[in-house]
């Protein structure tokens, strides 16, 4: 019987429940139109990653047994693995259920492969084969001659109780030690044929019975079933596999010119292709591997005529971007790789254009590490720019190309690094003479890959122009292969399902007031149905291009779980978010640092550490605060819909404990800002928004001050003087008000005052009255014109701060609207609100093993949906099931 998995998941219901697993029964479909339709899986055999060899379709992937990197030779295209018997060598996989190997499942298929072998003197070894590993009789096999007698390709097909297809011969000996093409063809209607370099055999093989088949492995150059045998020796090349039956012209044209047409020899090793030809919702579609951009600040009206189709037009003043966060385990960042590639065209005028930048590659937790092709730093001439630094590298510093190629004409750009860490810039086709430093040793920190700009903790250095057509590698174009990029443009490589993928599911917030709402955001693979447990539902309609977002209340803390499903597929994933009681009326909280282990601040998920280890979490007494590290670090907090647009007013809440003895450095800043913030060092001095100054710069102790007004001195106020290890609260009042940037200016732009009070005693004092923000009213270019907003805030250490922990911040708190002059909550480590357990129930394949995780309850299974259910007896979580044999259900209780 075909197996496959289903998963199903419900809420709790009182007393009982469940959730629940399910081997069941799939069907197929099969169409014919082109080529690669019905295409389960290739394997080029042009090289190995890790242990295994690519599938570059459905990711089936095949385990090296005994074979290493060094049996690739010059196959027939290519690149081919060499396989000998007396080594046991074999490409190997074991199939799970649902997966649409092995293909003998389906009613239709084709089998089709290159072999260089001596047949003679071989006697009965295997090229081709589908066994099992639960059951040795059943076998699909295509070899050499039993008796090792003659070049003839064999079949022997085995699977009781049908009459056995027992050895018989192709009449054409193929196995003559040159490169021949083999083809087997199964009809809907079961009749079978084989095919020898496009021209259809004599022979005569006996259509298949009625039946399934008992296979659940599938291999090249050997047998596996519960052993391995029958190892080949000989040469093999492009194995690949259709759930339909060729044509005679389908499998004329594969043998004439192999599998070109599906896959282009040039989008080999292509991870991304952006043709920025459409929008779709919020991104534009990457054809290569899903890797979608996300817009920033583009529309569908920004895309116009480029060089190949569309392309997207960027614009500074309007801060348009194309952004993407890598996840872990992904083939982006490109860096990433040791041989890469990046291809774009671009139609811009460098010269008034001060080092804005075309491809960035940077990191959202560390805003030291960047790679980027841009403008002239300068802005003075037409010059491609390269600045790439990573710590301790030697920094490429702004070295430019000697082409002129930023000319307001499409010039095709491509960058490219070879395995030993050469580099070198190519201008529409042509090696620019610049000479670019061999990457160093070690690896990159970087998670995100951006067009048109940079993407760090923040945003910046937008481009002003046209782009077109970007492609990345991971491997070396060679000088012919980037000539045909710039005259023939990019190959759209083969379109492959994308696997179902949760790439981030969480809250704006780890903890909100009781009674207030937490903002889900997701990030998953498009084109799936979606839901969210929790009483949040199915939340498709409101998931865009894979990206979502939902408001839900929240009385007490609760579980939600995302699940994504596809068919037969499905994938889940969960968050916590904590409600806490006790906060007063008016508040939201921001973040009390309680639900944090210590550690990194910028490993929280929520915070954004620029220099990576700058601000901890650190235990305070059995409380949770956040503390700078040094000086010149700072850790941002997105306000995300919570940000202060022009004309409202809001209150800042948050405490601050200085510790340590008198002259022990405190320099430190919190800031509620639109700046958009590259490094620790963008917190000294001024230009901060509206802010609260602490430090002890007048040496009469720790105070508190501000800025008043941009390029002016601190103002420190000499009452209170911050007593170490007191609590003390502080309230920042801001009135988001217009900037005007004329001379004199007609408004002052934003304004806050500051008051203080020492926690559990004392009156709240105003210490700092109407104080002008210190923004820059214009901005700049590079990080953005001054906003309307304040979409951020902002904490750390300025020049001269302790790399002790003598400032610590703590319960930071935002009005929901106006001023507000009580506190939002008691000091102290706050408690969750208990909420409802959710069950988790998720499962995956585990070296071919199904493997189903659970949080809560106990593991139960039954032979149907409606009979009688049993604990598994022993099982704990993580739990295998072999995917073989008789449905079965599984479920969790409690």
């Amino acid at each position: 019987m075909k197996q496959t998995l289903n998963q199903f998941i419900k809420r709790p219901r009182q007393a009982v429940a469940s959730a629940m697993v399910f081997l069941g029964l799939v069907a197929t479909t099969t169409a014919q139109a082109q080529l690669e339709d019905g295409l389960v899986s290739y394997w080029p055999l042009d090289e190995v990653v890790g242990t295994k060899t690519p599938d570059l379709v459905s990711g089936y992937d095949m385990e090296l047994s005994n074979l290493t990197a060094a049996d690739l030779v010059e196959g027939r295209w290519g690149m081919a693995f060499q396989f000998n018997n007396a080594n046991q060598t074999m490409l190997r996989r074991v199939n799970a259920s649902g997966e649409l190997l092995p293909i003998n499942q389906h009613p239709a298929f084709t089998v089709s492969f290159w072999a260089k072998v001596k047949g003679t003197g071989l006697s009965d070894l295997r090229m081709f084969s589908e066994g099992s590993t639960t059951d040795n009789g059943p076998l699909f096999n295509i070899g050499t001659h039993s008796g090792g007698t003659t070049d003839q390709v064999d079949l022997f097909i085995r699977h009781a109780p049908w009459p056995t297809v027992d050895h018989i011969r192709s009449e054409t000996e193929a196995l003559d030690d040159t490169w021949r093409h083999i083809a087997f063809i199964q009809q809907e209607d079961g009749s079978r044929a084989l095919y020898i370099d496009g021209q259809l055999d004599p022979l005569e093989i006996a259509p298949k019975p009625e039946g399934d088949w008992r296979v659940n492995t599938t291999t090249i150059g050997g047998i596996l079933r519960a052993s391995p045998g029958f190892w080949l020796t000989g040469l093999m090349d492009d194995v690949a596999l259709w759930s339909r039956a060729l044509t005679e012209q389908e499998v004329q044209q594969v043998a004439t010119e192999g599998l070109v047409s599906v896959f282009p020899p040039l989008t080999l090793g292509m991870v991304a292709y952006w043709p920025l030809d459409e929008v779709i919702g919020i991104k534009t579609p990457d054809l290569a591997s899903g890797y979608d951009m996300e817009l920033a600040n583009l529309t569908t009206d920004d895309l116009v005529e480029g060089r190949w189709g569309n392309a997207m037009r960027f614009e500074n003043a309007r801060q348009t971007m194309l952004r993407r966060i890598n996840a872990p385990g992904e083939e982006l960042p490109i860096n990433q790789h040791d041989a890469f590639t990046v291809s774009f065209w671009a139609k811009v005028k460098g010269t008034g254009l001060s080092d804005l930048r075309m491809f960035s590659e940077g990191s959202t937790t560390d805003n030291g590490p960047l790679f980027n092709i841009g403008t002239h730093s300068g802005g003075t001439t037409d010059q491609v720019d390269l600045f790439i630094r990573n710590a301790p590298w030697p920094t490429v510093d702004h070295i430019r190309s000697e082409g002129l190629a930023l000319d307001d004409t499409w010039r095709h750009i491509a960058f490219v690094q070879q395995q030993d860490g050469s580099r070198g810039l190519y201008i529409d086709g042509q090696l620019d003479p610049l000479e670019i430093a061999p990457k160093p040793e070690g690896d990159w920190v970087l998670n995100t890959t951006t067009i048109g700009g940079i993407l760090r903790a923040s945003p910046g250095f937008w481009l002003t122009g046209l782009l077109d057509d970007v492609a990345l590698w991971k491997r070396a174009l060679d000088p012919s292969e980037i000539q045909d990029l710039t005259e023939n443009g990019t190959p759209t490589p083969f379109s492959k399902t994308l696997p179902l993928a949760v790439r981030s599911f969480t809250s704006d917030l780890p903890a909100v007031a009781a009674g207030d709402k937490a903002i889900l955001r997701w990030d998953v693979t498009r084109n799936v149905q979606v839901s969210i447990s929790g009483g949040v539902g199915d939340v498709t309609a409101i998931t865009d291009a894979g990206l979502g977002s939902i408001e839900v209340n929240l009385d007490t803390s609760r579980t939600f779980i995302l699940t994504l499903l596809r068919g037969e597929e499905t994938v889940s994933e969960s968050l916590t978010v904590a409600a806490i009681d006790q906060v007063a009326n008016g508040w939201t909280l921001l973040d009390n640092f309680d639900r944090y282990p210590e550690g990194n601040l910028g490993d929280s998920g929520v915070w954004f550490d620029l220099t990576s280890t700058g601000v901890a979490v650190v235990n305070h007494e059995g409380n949770h605060v956040a503390a700078p590290n040094n000086a010149s670090v700072v850790a941002l907090l997105p306000l995300r819909t919570l940000t202060i647009q022009e004309g409202e007013s809001r209150t800042l809440f948050f405490r601050v404990i200085t510790t340590g003895v008198f002259g022990d450095p405190v320099r430190g800043v919190a800031t509620l800002t639109d700046r958009n913030l590259r490094f620790g060092g963008d917190l000294n001095g001024g230009d901060l928004g509206t802010h609260v100054l602490i430090g002890d710069e007048w040496f009469v102790g720790d105070l508190i001050g501000a800025n008043n007004g941009p390029e002016a001195q601190a103002n420190y106020a000499l009452d209170p003087t911050l007593e170490k290890g007191a609590v003390y609260n502080i309230w920042m009042d801001v009135a988001n008000g217009p900037f005007d940037a004329g001379d004199p200016p007609a408004n002052t732009g934003d304004t806050f005052t500051i008051h203080v009070q020492r926690d559990g005693g004392g009156a709240r004092q105003t210490i700092l009255s109407n104080q002008i923000s210190d923004r820059d009213p214009v901005g700049d270019v590079l990080l953005g014109f001054t906003r309307t907003m304040l979409d951020k805030l902002a904490i750390g250490g300025r020049t001269g701060h302790s790399t002790e922990h003598t400032l610590l911040f703590d319960d930071f708190y935002l009005s929901q609207s106006g001023f507000l002059t009580t506190v939002p909550r008691p000091y102290g480590f706050t408690e969750p609100i208990p909420g409802d357990v959710d069950i988790i129930l998720s499962i995956s394949m585990e070296e071919n093993q199904i493997q189903i995780i659970w949080e809560g309850g106990t593991l139960e299974s039954a032979s149907q949906i409606d009979g009688t259910w049993t604990p598994v007896g022993g099982a704990t979580s993580p739990h295998s099931v072999d995917p073989t044999g008789n449905e079965l259900f599984f479920r969790v209780s409690q």
